[in-house]
């Protein structure tokens, strides 16, 4: 992405999401699973990752095994 990378867009999201729990705590916000798809899966990025809760990164190119 040319202006924001994927991690920026998320922690933007989950501020969002927080935002929005707290400004209305009647209502039920369910916050979207992330996924990542990257180039750049070393353990540090997967750690860092996990520490921000997203569970799911996949590297490219994606295997056949996966889209079926």
């Amino acid at each position: 992405m040319p202006i924001k990378n994927g991690l920026k867009v998320v922690t933007e999201l989950k501020q969002l999401f927080k935002k929005l729990r707290e400004e209305h705590p009647d209502i039920y916000v369910i916050e979207p699973t992330y996924v990542f798809l990257t180039a750049f899966s070393t353990q540090a990025f997967r750690t860092y990752l996990q520490t921000i809760n997203i569970k799911h990164c996949y590297e490219k190119p994606i295997s056949g095994a996966l889209l079926k």
